[in-house]
């Protein structure tokens, strides 16, 4: 892998959960910024459901439509789920430069859609700061009577649960991040 001087001296460690995970579907968009010396995986990591100034939990569609959401549980803003509490998230660490961040903003629709947090991750070699996407309240909002209508559940460490896994395709995701319309599709 190539390294840019300067520019990984601003490198950001991000921690991701879901779809961008080695093996799943979006994790080709880092294998290629890695082609091109924008990304690395540093490895895995569990973010640790205590520990952190909030707690989060990972919610996922329970039909394998859309992807799993890290919510914090103890935030004002996001409504609260009974039976939602922190636990430990499986994830990896992905070292990212401004080219890097920038595709990942634009996947997740950074501000809209989610916003950046940052969290302590536990990895072989200790712990790391790393920024990690979370939905925003606004988002939240809308997707929070899903999961009290029960097509969402809690789904701790593990996503994808193998029997719920669809893969998601480009045309699914929108551009530009949510805009609080209901398009009827899954986010």
């Amino acid at each position: 892998m190539r390294r840019r001087g300067a520019e990984w001296h601003n490198m950001k460690t991000v921690f991701v959960y879901g779809t961008l995970k080695t093996g799943q579907v979006n994790n080709g968009i880092l294998s290629r910024l890695a082609d091109k010396g924008a990304a690395r995986k540093v490895g895995n990591a569990t973010l640790r459901g205590s520990g952190n100034v909030l707690a989060y939990t990972l919610v996922a569609p329970l039909h394998g439509k859309g992807y799993p959401y890290l919510v914090p549980v103890n935030e004002e803003g996001y409504g609260r789920v009974s039976g939602m509490n922190g636990v430990d998230i499986s994830g990896e660490v992905w070292e990212v430069n401004a080219e890097g961040l920038n595709v990942l903003d634009r996947l997740e629709g950074f501000p809209v859609h989610y916003r950046r947090d940052v969290v302590n991750v536990e990895t072989a070699n200790g712990v790391l700061a790393c920024l990690v996407y979370v939905p925003s309240v606004e988002c939240w909002e809308h997707i929070l009577p899903h999961v009290k209508r029960g097509d969402f559940e809690c789904v701790g460490g593990l996503w994808p649960k193998p029997s719920r896994v669809r893969p998601l395709v480009s045309s699914s995701l929108p551009r530009g991040g949510w805009s609080g319309e209901d398009t009827g599709r899954t986010f």
